[in-house]
């Protein structure tokens, strides 16, 4: 089994997230971060040399040790396009 790329899942389409990698000179260890945001909420799933650390929240002003968030489902269309759900009648 090949372990999952957290690369590709952050920037894949249905999750839409932005993956940043940084290191430093002296420290050996490569820290990413996956930034999304889901209902309104900005996340962020932390990695150290690509095993996932943790997850943060920003509310109130700052970052907070959270679950990670079940993601909404994306309805496909058969032309491969994303349905927005309407809530209300037409």
């Amino acid at each position: 089994m090949v372990p999952a790329d957290p690369r590709a899942q952050c920037e894949s389409p249905e999750f839409g997230g932005v993956f940043i990698t940084t290191s430093a000179a002296q420290d050996p260890v490569i820290h990413s971060v996956c930034q999304y945001i889901v209902e309104g909420y900005f996340y962020y799933d932390n990695y150290d040399n690509g095993a996932y650390t943790g997850t943060l929240v920003y509310r109130d002003g700052a970052k907070v040790p959270t679950e990670r968030p079940v993601m909404p489902e994306v309805l496909n269309s058969p032309g491969a396009l994303p349905l927005i759900p309407f809530p209300g009648q037409f």
